[in-house]
């Protein structure tokens, strides 16, 4: 993950003030008030540019101010709305408040156009404060003024490949070789390229990005030649793969050892690249590069492209290679579901005991169902980390509408649905429809409240009252367990795996014929169903299905068109009274005789 940064102080603009005046008119008091409302001051809106890739116009210029709306005017003219201040910004750049560090704006996902901050109304002018017992106001009310604050601009971009070097060495020459472009700045300047550049390469159906960083230079007191040093610096931590440019004219540098010696220490793949050979005889001249000790020194011109397809096929070889796991079907999957940022992939990664799932404050971190295989204390399932789910309308990017896609897909192919909620928001909407899809595909269901250990009050009647307000939210369906806990401290995580667990059971739970007569018949004997139009309902003889998803019950009537929703709620409750169904969907069948 390589990250370009960038304060900035943004201000909106001030709202208008009202205006005070009065008409000239024969037989109105004072003429009568006509001051018109002032403008909206201008808001400071970010926006998503396609075409950038850095934050290096922000970092030259660090004040941005919207304008002020006008005043208002006589003959009740309302004064002109400031225009908005529109900030470019390339996709996936982070705004942070740079006080408090909490992040104001994703610029990612849906997050397109963002409103960071809104401008001041414009004021009333006195038309607006004419009453029966005050026909002649002299006064305004003045704009509201703008807001403003410092805040902390991050790109953030995950990159395969990081290119390191000596300047002037060809870093830029060969992104732009790999990358087929010519983003970077290509120039006999050392130091041309201070600022990283982003690319994506494909090669043999394979495609990885790729980073040009700033040139190295090693004990220099320049404080651009600084920021270069702490680029690459993040490149050797983060990157999969570092390819070391070294220039075959100059030979060997003290330089060149000193960034050798860094690598060496980085402990990841590092390619060395020997650039600028352009003839048979400097690649002998390259030989002096094994006293680094990287290893053996690819040869290649990035400007005519020599060696450039065989250095490909080692970057290809050297990258992590993804391996999928087999997913096997009779292995129970428990589907972790819930609004973004509600803790899914922090409790999967305190049920494994390692950060397997990207964790962020961002909602939208995670992008792909992630199957994780439990196999440890007697547990044996799958856990589904799944995208976070948003309302329709919110889903505006293509890679997060079809993240949203998979989620759906991995509810519906789960047994049990692991449903977290935020203990700091309750239940909201959105959970209420991530809920309605569990029960519309008859899913076995797990509340977590996660984030408990956030809630100052912890007492039983504080529990009971947070109980009871989910389960009226969620009526009919009440009959599913609710776990407080806290992926962060590890409160109560390891009931969530036994409860899924129990309740997964729940399904496979069988009951004879003969024992479900015997209880439910006297049940109904005793409240049958309402009769309707003089015809009395009987009910005979039931049954549980065999070989069902969901426990599936039938109870035989002479006339199963009358039989009305409340009564199979009544049947499908006394259902649950006698056998533990707990979390578990039941359907109730009523057939003719």
């Amino acid at each position: 993950m390589f990250a370009d940064s960038a304060k900035i102080f943004i201000k909106s603009g001030k709202g208008g003030d009202g205006h005070v005046s009065f008409r000239r008119e024969l037989f109105v008091a004072a003429g009568g008030p006509d001051g018109g409302d002032g403008g909206k001051g201008g808001d400071i809106i970010f926006e998503v540019d396609e075409g950038l890739n850095t934050l290096t116009d922000f970092r030259m210029k660090r004040k941005y101010v919207a304008g002020d709306g006008e005043p208002g005017g006589k003959r009740k003219c309302h004064g002109a709305d400031a225009k908005n201040l529109i900030l470019k910004v390339p996709e996936g750049t982070v705004i942070k408040d740079f006080e408090t560090g909490k992040v104001i704006a994703d610029m990612s996902g849906e997050n397109k156009r963002e409103v960071i901050l809104r401008g001041g109304k414009g004021g009333f002018g006195n038309m607006n404060f004419a009453t029966a017992t005050m026909q002649v106001p002299k006064f305004a009310k003045p704009g509201q003024p703008g807001k403003e604050m410092f805040v902390l601009l991050e790109l953030k971009v995950i990159a395969d490949v990081g290119l390191v070097g000596f300047p002037n060495v060809g870093k830029s020459t060969l992104f732009n070789r790999l990358t087929q472009s010519r983003r970077a700045i290509v120039s006999d300047t050392a130091g041309t390229t201070r600022d990283r550049q982003y690319g994506k390469c494909s090669w043999n159906a394979k495609e990885f990005s790729v980073v040009d960083t700033g040139g190295w230079v090693v004990k220099s007191d320049d404080i651009f030649e600084d920021a270069i040093r702490r680029q690459v610096l993040v490149a050797t931590e983060e990157a999969d793969l570092v390819l070391f440019l070294v220039d075959v004219t100059t030979g060997v540098t003290d330089w060149d050892e000193d960034v050798a010696t860094i690598l060496r220490r980085a402990k990841l793949p590092v390619i060395l690249v020997a650039n600028k050979v352009d003839n048979s005889s400097e690649y002998y001249e390259a030989a002096e590069f094994y006293k680094l000790g990287i290893g053996e020194p690819q040869c290649i011109s990035a400007a005519t492209g020599g060696g450039t397809g065989d250095l490909l096929d080692m970057i290809v070889d050297k990258l992590p290679q993804e391996n999928p796991e087999t997913i096997e079907d009779e292995i129970p999957r428990f589907a972790v579901v819930g609004r973004p940022n509600a803790g899914k992939s922090s409790i999967i990664n305190a049920f494994i005991g390692e950060d397997r799932n990207i964790v962020t404050e961002i909602a939208g971190t995670t992008r792909d169902s992630i199957y994780t295989r439990f196999d440890k204390f007697g547990f044996d399932f799958y856990l589904v980390d799944t995208a976070g789910i948003r309302r329709k309308n919110k889903v505006s990017e293509d890679l997060e509408f079809y993240s949203v896609m998979r989620s759906i897909r991995a509810i519906e192919n789960s047994d049990v649905c692991i449903l977290m909620l935020d203990a700091t928001r309750g239940v909201e909407a959105q959970d209420m429809n991530i809920f309605q899809l569990i029960q519309k595909n008859n899913k076995s269901l797990v509340v977590v409240v996660n984030k408990w250990d956030l809630v100052e009050e912890k007492s039983q009647k504080v529990i009971d009252t947070f109980e009871a307000a989910i389960r009226n939210r969620m009526a009919p369906f009440v009959d599913f367990p609710i776990i407080f806990a806290s992926a962060l401290t590890k409160q109560r995580i390891f009931r969530v795996l036994e409860t899924a667990k129990q309740v997964y059971l729940n399904r496979k739970t069988h009951v004879g014929t003969s024992k479900l007569n015997e209880v439910m018949l006297p049940i109904i004997e005793a409240y049958p169903p309402q009769s309707v139009k003089g015809k009395y309902i009987k009910i005979k003889y039931c049954t549980q299905l065999p070989n069902t998803q969901i426990p599936s019950f039938v109870f035989y009537a002479n006339l199963p068109q009358y039989v009305k929703e409340n009564y199979r709620r009544f049947l499908e409750n006394k259902i649950r009274e006698n056998w533990s169904m707990h979390g578990c969907p039941i359907n109730v069948f009523i057939r003719q005789k």
